[in-house]
């Protein structure tokens, strides 16, 4: 059995310090120019944030690893009451049983970053669950996918608190009964997802291990 908390936290953390700044596309404060570069052409204008669309360009990084890992990802549809919670699966390739991590979305939904996120988390060895939190909220009953990117963050901050919770105790449920989690179970989340992570991981427990990451505890 894998030691729970010190692996899984240094296998995120690693994705944060290391992998998140290419995912991300960040843009940083250019340096002030040299003698020998002060004639070199103007760089191009940092794209404008704050406009109310999912600030994570889709980079040439994330698209190259979506479009070229190996592992296996399944879409399933959970049961929870009168919802079904579309949840994206992410397998390791090592068939042993492995530890399941559930992955809670940004304010942004299960955007193109997440899913990297999580097909990184794979790669470590773990089983991957993205709920999308936004399924049967948008038009026809879509998620993430049927929003207009402009309304994500709004549909995501109009969430009902109960309804989220109990979304991820379908899924933890789902988790654990999956052939290829040993009976482990960890949550971790980022800005509105590191919220409900907290929330969650308070309630809930079959969680051996919760991350936070620069979200509040929104109950």
């Amino acid at each position: 059995m894998k030691k729970l908390s010190p692996l899984l936290a240094g296998v995120i953390i690693g994705v944060l310090v290391v992998e998140f700044p290419k995912l991300l596309a960040v843009s940083y404060p250019a340096p002030a120019p040299s003698a020998a570069s002060a004639t070199a052409p103007a760089a191009a204008p940092a794209q404008p944030q704050g406009t109310g669309t999912i600030v994570h360009p889709i980079s040439k990084n994330i698209t190259d690893r979506l479009t070229k890992s190996t592992r296996h990802m399944d879409i399933v549809k959970i049961k929870q009451g009168d919802r079904e919670v579309e949840t994206r699966i992410y397998y390791p390739m090592d068939k042993n049983k492995a530890m399941a991590v559930i992955l809670i979305h940004e304010i942004f939904g299960v955007s193109d970053w997440m899913k990297a996120c999580a097909d990184q988390l794979a790669e470590a060895g773990y089983v991957v669950l993205v709920p999308d939190l936004l399924s049967q909220m948008g038009p026809n009953k879509g998620g993430t996918d049927d929003i207009p990117e402009s309304q994500i963050t709004t549909s995501v901050q109009r969430l009902p608190a109960a309804q989220v919770l109990a979304d991820l105790t379908a899924v933890a449920d789902y988790a654990k009964k999956m052939p290829e989690c040993d009976g482990n179970i960890a949550i971790g989340g980022f800005c509105w997802g590191g919220g409900k992570a907290f929330a969650f991981s308070t309630v809930n427990k079959d969680i051996k291990a919760a991350f936070v990451f620069y979200g509040a505890p929104m109950l």
